[in-house]
């Protein structure tokens, strides 16, 4: 194990979230997703921070990068909260996501 790895801020959890958005709603759940959602989300405690990223060909057109602090923090109270919130209803049926929970192997 590498001793940088154990230092205080280097995120032990990735959560990758790979999203299309039909072309019709992509500017309001862009929106919505960078103001509100993102947000919320990193605000739990134990997140390090969330970024998002935008193909520059192919799909998933959309890459969201969340670090945390250990994988336990998508099992919080606070995080299983805001899950159960939920997206804005229409915004269920419309984007395809796909997300994978990654701990630090070394």
């Amino acid at each position: 194990m590498c001793s940088a790895a154990s230092a205080p801020g280097v995120p032990r959890a990735l959560l990758l979230v790979w999203t299309d958005v039909p072309a019709d709603m992509e500017a309001e759940f862009n929106d919505w997703y960078d103001r509100e959602h993102m947000r919320e989300r990193v605000e739990v405690p134990g997140f390090i921070r969330g970024r998002r990223f935008a193909a520059v060909s192919g799909a998933p057109r959309y890459l969201a990068l969340y670090e945390a602090q250990s994988a336990a923090v998508m099992m919080s109270d606070a995080y299983l909260a805001l899950n159960r919130h939920g997206a804005r209803p229409h915004f269920v049926d419309g984007p395809i996501v796909f997300r994978t929970l990654y701990t630090l192997h070394v």
